[in-house]
């Protein structure tokens, strides 16, 4: 949907899931951040790559409805093509979402 300050945003529910296809230069580590909004606690985001059976979550931090971001998660990526997976954890709220940053690990 649009976003009020500009751009694009998500809006997603508990049971949402979102998959997204990223490239990357060099295979490795990576860290994950998204820059979120809400205004309900306890909402958890469960990230994983190239169908990893081993999901990382992410705490959703309370926002009081401004932008902010959300811990960084470590995910493993290839060089190349990836698909990395989103889901907002069944029974979590509203969850929008402006952004979703990835930084190499050194």
């Amino acid at each position: 949907m649009r976003s009020i300050d500009g751009g694009m945003q998500l809006h997603a529910l508990g049971g949402f899931t979102a998959e997204y296809e990223v490239a990357v230069p060099i295979e490795g580590k990576y860290t994950l951040t998204a820059r979120v909004a809400t205004v309900q606690t306890g909402q958890k985001i469960v990230v994983s790559a190239n169908g990893s059976d081993q999901p990382n979550p992410i705490d959703v931090p309370y926002t009081l409805g401004m932008w902010e971001p959300t811990e960084a998660v470590e995910i493993d990526l290839v060089q190349g093509k990836n698909t990395v997976r989103f889901e907002l954890v069944v029974g979590s709220r509203s969850v929008m979402v402006k952004d979703i940053t990835l930084k190499a690990v050194n």
